[in-house]
This record gives C-alpha cells, sequence and structure tokens, in this order.
C-alpha cells in the first residue's frame, strides 16, 4: 500500500503466514520496493513475552539464522532374525546423531551462540517391529548468529555424515536449506522507535529484548535495508501461551496500540528524513 501525506512517501506491507521452507527470495522486497528504494523499514511481531501495553524494541542481534538439514542413510534392509546380512541404519543413525551434537560442543566458539538440533528420525514401520529397513531419514534446525559458525556447521555435518556413513557400509545424502539470516537491528532505527514508544506510552517503555535462537523472515529486509522489527507485548490473563504453541491466541486488543505506535514512527521519521 502506497501512501503520500508527507514530504516524502511511506508504503504498507502486510506479511503473510511464515513459510520458512519457500525460498526466501520469494518472500523478498516486492517490485514497487526495488523501484522506489525505501531508506528504512520497521516491523512489528506480536510477542506474548511482553506484558499488553509494553513494547521490546533492542539494537543488534535479535535473532538467529535460520537453517533446515535433511540426511537420509540408505543400507541394506532384511529380516530382523538376519542382522547380519543388512546394513542397518538405524545404529548408524544413533553413531551420527550423537557424533552430530559434538559440533557446537566441541567445534564452535563457546562464546557464539549456536544451536543444532535433530527434531524427526523417521525409518521402519511401527507394525513390522521384525523388519530392518533400508533407509533412515534424519531432519533438524541449525541457528546461528555468525556466517563463519553456520559455515562451519554445514562443512561438520557434511563430514561427520560422509565419514560415518563410510565407516558403516551406508550410503548417504545431506540437504540443507538456507532460509533467513539472523536479524539484526539497526541501532538508527531502534533509536528512533525508542524515541517514539517513550513519547507515546511512557518512561517504562520500550523494554530491551532478549537475543533469541528463533529465526525470523523478517530478517531478510533488514539485510538489505535499514530496519528493526519490534515487538508488541500481548499477554494478559487469558492471553499466555507461546506463539507456535496450540494454545496460541492472538489478542486483538493491541491492534490499536500498534497502528499508533507504527503511525507515528512513520510520521516522526519521515519529517526528520525530509529535513
Amino acid at each position: 500500500m502506497r501512501i503520500r501525506i508527507f514530504p516524502v512517501e511511506f508504503w504498507l506491507s502486510f506479511s503473510r503466514p511464515k513459510k520458512l521452507a519457500v525460498a526466501p527470495e520469494a518472500l523478498l522486497l516486492p517490485a514497487c520496493w526495488k523501484k522506489y528504494k525505501p531508506l528504512e523499514i520497521y516491523g512489528a511481531h506480536a510477542s506474548p513475552v511482553f506484558p499488553k501495553g509494553q513494547i521490546g524494541i533492542q539494537a543488534g542481534p535479535v535473532q538467529a539464522s535460520c537453517d533446515f538439514f535433511y540426511i537420509t542413510l540408505k543400507g541394506r534392509g532384511a529380516h530382523a532374525a538376519r542382522p547380519h546380512t543388512t546394513l542397518d541404519p538405524i545404529p548408524t543413525a544413533a553413531l551420527l546423531s550423537e557424533s552430530l551434537q559434538t559440533i557446537v560442543s566441541r567445534k564452535v566458539n563457546p562464546i557464539e551462540p549456536a544451536v543444532l538440533s535433530i527434531c524427526a528420525v523417521q525409518a521402519g514401520n511401527l507394525r513390522a517391529p521384525n523388519v530392518i529397513p533400508n533407509e533412515l531419514q534424519l531432519s533438524g534446525t541449525i541457528r546461528t548468529f555468525n556466517p563463519e559458525v553456520r559455515a562451519l556447521i554445514e562443512t561438520e555435518m557434511r563430514r561427520m555424515t560422509e565419514h560415518i556413513a563410510l565407516a558403516q557400509g551406508l550410503g548417504h545424502e545431506v540437504r540443507i536449506d538456507h532460509l533467513t539470516p539472523p536479524l539484526i537491528n539497526s541501532p538508527v532505527c531502534a533509536d528512533a522507535a525508542k524515541r517514539v514508544a517513550s513519547r507515546l506510552f511512557g518512561p517504562g517503555c520500550p523494554q530491551p529484548v532478549p537475543m533469541s535462537m528463533a529465526g525470523e523472515d523478517f530478517a531478510e529486509y533488514a539485510n538489505r535495508i535499514p530496519g528493526i522489527q519490534t515487538y508488541i507485548g500481548m499477554a494478559d490473563e487469558t492471553h499466555q501461551a507461546a506463539i507456535h504453541n496450540p494454545k496460541f491466541d492472538f489478542n486483538d486488543e493491541i491492534l490499536p496500540l500498534a497502528v499508533c505506535f507504527l503511525s507515528e514512527i512513520a510520521r516522526s521519521r519521515l519529517t526528520e528524513l525530509a529535513h
């Protein structure tokens, strides 16, 4: 949505539901943004971490990069009574799972935030407990703030998977999808948003935002345009569930606050930029 009520223009963009598994370019700046080259971008994300009426603002790194990985171990199945005729992927997966956890604990500098989580393991058939499967699949996610750490984890994952599979006589495939970069909020935009929050909602607002290893597709925007994602508090007696929780319920009462906040950022910042 294009609006011109100041000496300069501003645009409104409404985020669609998150689909991090989609290629990042598919979520990237609309053609109109590329054409008009916006100077700054401001976002707002509902947050049950903060109470209703509070706003979280933080300059610098706030949320981690996000990658998904998929590993397939390829063996040879057979009847469980004849394990010597198989290339069993299940013991190999156990070895691999344990080894992958040492990447963060023994390969990454301990002062660097990093997460490697295996979140799914699939093999065999629960209704066929006497059959050793041909294949096993693992999937999970990698989270970091440092591009060098991100690259190191991928390199080590591929190396460990290759050599552990080879040692057990198995084939393997590794796929790593690079989804979003870390969210690094602009100090200039953060200061502008803080001034507005304090002016509108009092000296106790805003509050600092703790770093999180969760990913955020807004980082694709802030990685290309100076910007900041703010967090609009929504927690009250009936809205306590965390986001991405089956019991999460958006608090509609925060919408006027968010509209007021973002509108005043636009008004004050565009006036400043025009001069």
